[in-house]
């Protein structure tokens, strides 16, 4: 069964940005009951993308259709995502949570691919499979001190330039 590809004006948030592309919606996607999100495949990066239906400034049809991607799988493609980032492929990630955390991170399952190992400090380590890292940085972040990222090394370094820009704030000239 063909549909109809859209032609849509886009606003970026993280650039400020408007932008106009071709795009195939396959899916509606409502992370945490309030944003919707549509995923499917833009023409302009030539990949599977999602756009948050909030920010869609303009949208027509156009005359048209697609077929689905024939290795996409929507259920595999959400549940490598964590919050609502999609990444360019899936990636390992170790966090380490000390005792005073952990308990908040046993709590609940964060990622369909968690695996939490408990430590005799009563210390654990999260280690997941995800698409993207930068909802995880500003996760990471957001546990300050009760949270030590272990891999990958692009995450930590992700994580030591945040924390070395955050510190010119505070303690810079």
């Amino acid at each position: 069964h063909r549909q109809q590809s859209v032609q849509m004006t886009y606003y970026t948030a993280s650039r400020n940005t408007t932008s106009d592309r071709v795009f195939d919606p396959y899916l509606l996607h409502i992370y945490r009951g309030t944003n919707p999100y549509v995923i499917g495949y833009c023409h302009s990066r030539k990949m599977i993308r999602w756009f948050r239906v909030d920010r869609i400034r303009k949208l027509e049809l156009t005359i048209h259709k697609f077929a689905y991607e024939p290795d996409f799988d929507s259920k595999q493609y959400l549940d490598l995502i964590f919050q609502h980032e999609v990444g360019d492929g899936a990636v390992e990630i170790e966090i380490e949570f000390d005792r005073a955390t952990a308990p908040y991170i046993r709590e609940r399952k964060w990622h369909p691919s968690q695996q939490i190992v408990e430590h005799p400090d009563e210390s654990l380590t999260l280690s997941m499979t995800v698409s993207g890292l930068n909802d995880i940085k500003r996760w990471v972040l957001s546990y300050g001190k009760g949270a030590r990222v272990l891999s990958p090394p692009k995450l930590v370094a992700m994580i030591k330039s945040e924390i070395e820009e955050m510190t010119g704030y505070y303690f810079g000239d």
